[in-house]
């Protein structure tokens, strides 16, 4: 959980920054906010809430789009668009997902202000 509780709030944190920095926000999602305490339903009309952390919930706007790593984007792309985050703080988009649109990157999701690593205890 805690792991979670830290990749949201490197997630949301980075949402914030991108979508009120003119450099970034026409780049990504329009970021609505966290939505705490939700209900989720799944496709049989069955509350399924329990399966998730509830509380760990934000909402963006809904991009169609099949995304791909940002690896599959050319070279001279990826460079422009990570050099762009890291200028605004947003460190972690090493496995962001990007839509291609003739080669050019016009939207990115799955981005973060840091990494944030996954260790179990007893590996320490």
């Amino acid at each position: 959980m805690d792991h979670c509780r830290e990749v949201f709030e490197a997630e949301t944190a980075a949402y914030q920054i991108a979508s009120t920095t003119s450099e970034l926000k026409d780049i990504v999602p329009a970021y609505f906010g966290i939505r705490a305490g939700l209900t989720v339903v799944g496709a049989d009309g069955k509350d399924v809430t329990n399966e998730f952390y509830r509380d760990l919930a934000f909402e963006a706007e809904f991009v169609n789009c099949s995304f791909e790593k940002i690896s599959a984007s050319s070279p001279d792309e990826h460079r422009r668009v990570v050099a762009l985050f890291r200028k605004h703080g947003i460190k972690h988009v090493i496995d962001a997902s990007v839509c291609l649109e003739d080669g050019h990157i016009s939207k990115v999701i799955d981005f973060a202000t840091k990494e944030v690593e996954l260790w179990h205890k007893d590996s320490v």
